[in-house]
This record gives structure tokens, C-alpha cells and sequence, in this order.
């Protein structure tokens, strides 16, 4: 997988135990999430109130243009920094469904984990606030 500046960024053994190829591929999302916020940061410059808005445009361009393992690092990215692509998700769930690996499925589950925990706390404080 190359990144988006360019440079090569480890893939995942897929020889070696599941928790070396979990922690490669947590590496690989970590990679591109750092990425991402370079990029941000550098579009942002002395704007930082668009730096939200910019970093969740770059994640959903870069996430249109992935498909199969890509955009599952990429959403394991977009997580991390924060962001839920919630317009990407039927297709990460496909993607996650077409893939034989079984560090990439578990990694974009246990992001869905966090997908449904951040709706579940949303709720509540909603539930809150209008109280």
C-alpha cells in the first residue's frame, strides 16, 4: 500500500501469528491516520477551525477513491483521528465481506464497535440535553 505522500508504508505479514498481523495492520492504520492530519495541517495552516471540516474532506476523498483492504485502513484511520464516515460504511461493510483476512475484518468490527458506542452515547446525551 503506498501512502499519500508517496511513501511505502509496511503491509501486513499475513504469515505471521494473528496478533503480528493485527498489530501490523494498527500500524498501517496509525500510518495513514498521521497522514491524514499532516495533510490537514498543512491545508489548514492558520485556519484552525476548518482544520475538523478539512481532515473529515480528506479522509472521505481518500476513502471514495480506496476500495477492498485500502479503505478499511482508511476507515481504522478515520476512526482514530475522531471521524465516523458514516457515508462509507455500507461499503466497508462489503469490503470487510469480500476480504479473506482476518485481521481486516477484525479490524474494521471492533471499529464498528466503536461506530455503534458513539451513536449509543450520542443518544444519551441528547436524551440530556432535552430533558
Amino acid at each position: 500500500m503506498r501512502g499519500r505522500s508517496g511513501k511505502t508504508l509496511r503491509l501486513a505479514n499475513r504469515a505471521g501469528t494473528p496478533l503480528s498481523r493485527l498489530s501490523d495492520l494498527m500500524w498501517e492504520v496509525r500510518a495513514l491516520a498521521r497522514e491524514a492530519d499532516k495533510r490537514t495541517f498543512a491545508q489548514c495552516a492558520d485556519r484552525r477551525q476548518l482544520y475538523a471540516e478539512q481532515l473529515e474532506s480528506v479522509l472521505d476523498a481518500w476513502m471514495s477513491a480506496f476500495t477492498g483492504r485500502e479503505l478499511l485502513v482508511c476507515f481504522g484511520a478515520a476512526l482514530e483521528l475522531g471521524i465516523i464516515p458514516e457515508r462509507h460504511i455500507v461499503r466497508c461493510i462489503e469490503a470487510a465481506g469480500a476480504d479473506d483476512a482476518r485481521d481486516v475484518r477484525a479490524l474494521f468490527w471492533a471499529g464498528m464497535r466503536r461506530v455503534s458506542a458513539s451513536r449509543r452515547a450520542s443518544v444519551r446525551h441528547e436524551a440530556c440535553v432535552h430533558s
